[in-house]
């Protein structure tokens, strides 16, 4: 998905490869590296999130509090998985899939909302 914000785009892109780390990681069973990725990606998911939210406030976002919780309850989350997967008490090999389903799903979800507020209000999406 694009939002048509280059740098909110590359940072998604970002994102993704990090899972895929994570994910190639769980496959060679090399916990360590896989840890690594997951608190390399829970420390870009949360720089992104600031950049978002500071471009929302450039454009007066009416929702920027209420996606703000979102991204903390996110940021929650993910630290829950880095917890249980430093412990090994996540189930091997799900780690990857259970951040990309549960985590960066839903945040391109809730991005959609800014798209379409954005369009609705004839915002030109312009970079950060």
């Amino acid at each position: 998905m694009t939002t048509g914000i280059p740098e909110i785009d590359a940072e998604h892109s970002d994102l993704v490869s990090i899972i895929n780390r994570i994910a190639e990681a769980e496959r060679h069973r090399r916990a360590a590296d896989a840890l690594a990725a997951l608190e390399h990606f829970h420390q870009e998911l949360r720089s992104h999130f600031r950049r978002e939210e500071a471009y929302f406030a450039t454009v007066s976002f009416p929702d920027t509090a209420a996606h703000a919780q979102h991204h903390a309850a996110v940021l929650a989350r993910l630290r829950e998985i880095i917890t249980d997967f430093d412990a090994h008490t996540a189930r091997p090999g799900g780690t990857a899939t259970t951040c990309f389903d549960e985590l960066l799903r839903t945040v391109l979800l809730q991005d959609i909302q800014v798209i379409n507020w954005l369009a609705d209000h004839g915002i030109r999406m312009e970079s950060t």
